[in-house]
């Protein structure tokens, strides 16, 4: 019974004292997401071209102007690819190309030894090989032509410390994939610091593509096998030559400092003071644009003197001018040197434009500058009074001896073969009109804004004062029914 008695008091106690233990509720574990962002590794499209030179010269890529280069290297970004390369020097021109390879530099560095200069493989040895027609072709790079005869020309110089000597073994010239053998051979000594160069002629070449390779024994060495060290090779092409309009030929009026302006002291007050004018090289045309040379391009004249294919153009405005330069540029595959929008046209005549220079060698309208020191004979001048002459009937057409236009060239050239630069028709000059200050000036280019443009040359229906070579007047651009002609140069 005692042992009953307590058994009940256990469960007794079990079920009716002992509170209810509940499990601890879990509160659900949340685990926040973060957000992974994709990084996105740019496509490299670029490279870079580190470029220097021996000299000072403006850079061009492709076509376009990008900077002036000297002996420190201009590292310029670009997009991959191959890329024209021409810089023009002081004396000559560069052309070549160069390959943009992406996220890397290619390094080009242009010698001054000449056009096309490129390192021969030789240790311690360089040489130069040019084609060209005449020397100033040699200089300017211009195209080789069908109509003219190529020569060759190479050096090598020994920049070793031992003499050595270097035999051009072997020249050939592929033309239409087949290699002809020209066979010169030539054999010089080299000391040290000693160079050569060698040119001869390969004749008038019809239009087309060409390669030429020399192969050089170097040291006396007969290399049989292997001509990859001592051979170098390049192609060229021959173009049909340029046809310029009737009379449209060009002198050339070397760089040089003059005094500018009213020299022998009776000329007109605008042209004083006389002051010091220093310029670069250029071409200017030997004759006034004429008739014919205009409507070729434009497609029609407006004249008011004599009617003829030799006269000259006159009735145009200076926005014809500066338009016809431009159009005489693209027909010759040259970069126009101007740029030239919202043009607005009156009947034949454009009256209004907005003109700003895009530089290069294309043709343009002569500094007021240039025309007057290419009027004096350049370096070459002689002093006189009229262009090419102290007697005005010997160079001009003005008032006592012509009552119209005429035939252009037919009076006495002056010193550097060009014609009419007295009397005829008054020319086009780039500059705004503006008053001289006594000040030294280097290729001055005349005020940066004003009303009127400067006319030089005087006309055939003025006085011997009027066509001197200091003469000047002042035109407005947008009128055409006035007796005014132009000539073109370009730059050197």
């Amino acid at each position: 019974m005692k042992k009953l008695f307590i058994f009940l008091i256990f469960i007794s106690l079990f079920a009716f004292g002992k509170e209810e233990i509940k499990p601890k509720e879990k509160k659900p574990v949340v685990t926040e997401k973060k957000e992974t962002k994709k990084t996105t590794t740019p496509v490299q499209k670029t490279g870079t071209l580190s470029i220097s030179a021996d000299e000072t010269g403006e850079l061009y890529i492709d076509g376009d102007f990008v900077r002036y280069i000297g002996k420190s290297a201009q590292n310029i970004v670009l997009n991959a690819g191959s890329k024209n390369i021409t810089v023009y020097f002081n004396n000559y021109t560069y052309k070549g190309s160069s390959t943009i390879s992406l996220g890397k530099t290619t390094s080009l560095y242009i010698k001054k030894s000449g056009i096309d200069a490129a390192p021969y493989k030789d240790s311690g040895n360089s040489d130069t090989l040019v084609l060209y027609h005449n020397e100033q072709n040699k200089k300017t790079g211009e195209d080789l032509t069908s109509d003219k005869e190529t020569f060759l020309s190479f050096g090598y110089i020994n920049k070793g410390t031992e003499t050595a000597k270097k035999i051009v073994r072997k020249i050939s010239l592929k033309e239409n994939g087949n290699w002809k053998e020209l066979n010169p051979n030539y054999g010089e000594d080299f000391t040290p610091g000693w160079s050569f160069t060698s040119s001869f002629s390969l004749g008038k070449l019809k239009t087309g593509q060409y390669s030429i390779k020399i192969v050089v024994d170097p040291d006396n060495e007969i290399w049989e096998t292997d001509e990859s060290n001592n051979s170098y090779e390049r192609t060229f092409e021959v173009k049909e030559p340029k046809k310029d309009p009737a009379y449209l030929s060009y002198a050339y009026v070397e760089g040089g400092t003059f005094t500018m302006g009213d020299t022998f002291g009776d000329g007109y007050y605008n042209e004083k003071p006389i002051h010091s004018v220093t310029l670069d090289s250029f071409y200017m045309s030997k004759y006034e644009v004429t008739q014919k040379d205009y409507e070729e391009l434009i497609g029609y004249i407006t004249y008011n003197g004599n009617l003829g294919d030799n006269y000259s153009v006159d009735m145009v405005t200076w926005y014809d001018a500066v338009m016809y330069a431009n159009k005489l540029s693209e027909k010759e595959g040259l970069k126009p040197y101007y740029n030239i929008s919202s043009v607005t046209k009156e009947r034949n005549w454009i009256t209004n434009a907005t003109v700003t220079i895009a530089g290069g060698k294309g043709y343009r309208l002569p500094t007021e500058a240039e025309w007057e020191y290419a009027a004096r004979g350049g370096k070459q001048t002689k002093g006189y009074k009229y262009s090419g002459s102290n007697n005005v009937d010997e160079v001009a057409w003005y008032s006592s001896n012509s009552n119209d236009t005429q035939i252009v060239g037919q009076k006495k050239a002056n010193e550097l073969g060009i014609y009419d630069m007295s009397g005829n028709v008054m020319e086009w000059c780039w500059d705004w009109y503006g008053t001289y200050s006594s000040s030294s000036q280097t290729n001055p280019m005349g005020p940066t804004s004003g009303t009127s443009r400067v006319a030089r040359s005087g006309g055939y229906w003025m006085p011997p004062k009027a066509v001197t070579i200091s003469d000047r007047e002042m035109k407005s651009p947008n009128i055409g029914n006035q007796p005014i002609g132009f000539r073109l140069v370009r730059s050197y």
